[in-house]
This record gives C-alpha cells, sequence and structure tokens, in this order.
C-alpha cells in the first residue's frame, strides 16, 4: 500500500491539507517523515501524525542514521512512532536503544546506506547487532538502489556478514512480514 511521505523541509502547515486529502483517499497505510534529519522542528509535525493516528496509519519517520540518538528519542516521544526508518545510532544511548526495546519501536535497517554514509567503518561493525541483543526489533530494506546498489535480498545476505544466525535472520524477516507494512 503507498505510504504518504512528508518532507521535513515542508512548512507543517502547507501538509496538514494534504495529509488530509491523502487520508481521505483511503490507500494509505502509513505516514513518514523523511529528508535531512536534521531539517524541521519535530513539534511542528505533531499535529500532522496525532491526524495520521486518528486514522489508523502506521507512524514512522526518519531519524538515526546522519543524526544522533537524542533525534531518535525525540521522534519516536514526540510522534509517537511505530518505526523509525534507519535509527541505528540510537546505539549511542543506551537509554534511547532500551526506549525502542520497551515500546517495541520497529527499526527499518538499511545497512549499505550506513556503511556508504559513514555510520559504521565496516558491515562487521554495524550497530543493528548490538540492538538486537539489546532487544531492539528490527527489519532490514533497501535505501534507493539507484544511490546505493543494494535490494533487499543484498541486505539480508548482509546481515550475515554483520554477525547474525540464519534463526535471527528468519526473525528480522517475520519482523518486517508481521509489522513492517
Amino acid at each position: 500500500a503507498p505510504e504518504i511521505e512528508t518532507s521535513r523541509k515542508l512548512p507543517p502547515e502547507e501538509a496538514l491539507p494534504l495529509l488530509r486529502q491523502w487520508i481521505a483517499a483511503g490507500v494509505a497505510r502509513s505516514v513518514d517523515l523523511y529528508d535531512d534529519e536534521n531539517a524541521g522542528v519535530i513539534d511542528e509535525f505533531v499535529p500532522l501524525y496525532r491526524l495520521a493516528e486518528e486514522n489508523g496509519l502506521k507512524l514512522k519517520a526518519h531519524a538515526g542514521e546522519l543524526c544522533g540518538p537524542s533525534r531518535v528519542r525525540e521522534s519516536v516521544e514526540k510522534l509517537n512512532l511505530h518505526a523509525v526508518q534507519h535509527g541505528v545510532r540510537a546505539i549511542e544511548s543506551p537509554e534511547v536503544a532500551d526506549l525502542l526495546a520497551e515500546r517495541g519501536t520497529l527499526l527499518h535497517i538499511c545497512p549499505t546506506s550506513n556503511y556508504s554514509l559513514g555510520v559504521c567503518d565496516s558491515l562487521e561493525s554495524h550497530p543493528a547487532r548490538r540492538l538486537h541483543q539489546r532487544g531492539v526489533k528490527l527489519t532490514v530494506n533497501s535505501d534507493d538502489f539507484t544511490l546505493f546498489g543494494a535490494g533487499v535480498s543484498d541486505e539480508l545476505l548482509n546481515l550475515s556478514v554483520m554477525g547474525f544466525s540464519p534463526e535471527e535472520i528468519v526473525e528480522i524477516v517475520e519482523h518486517g512480514l508481521r509489522e513492517g507494512r
């Protein structure tokens, strides 16, 4: 199903009437706040997320790939997120990683993107393994195939390079099938 994507650079007062129209169309299952993770004031997007929540949409936002764990916490708590696109820098704060685990907030990780953008020095040192050990739910996804050249199958194979067992990889796939929609 389509996802309603809102740029952090679009003023929320301009996005709100558009969001109402998209919700009225009845085809979207989720809403996502994307673009430069440091752009925009999260508080200003809260009304959009409350509207989406009232209409039963899954709530997602990009955070924690280029920005640190405080932006992940702020996004999760203020927007009441079900899922965070990336979120891997949450590992830099044990408290934020534990918050994600306690809330059951899903992280949609994209290892190739994270490595390419310098979030980790290698796939072997990717933070997903440590997040998983703290009880954070993960799915694996691709991120802009034309830019990073990796599809979901590639990212699934990367999980084994990152130290995940076949059973853990199945668990991650099941999170995606069950909760990642």
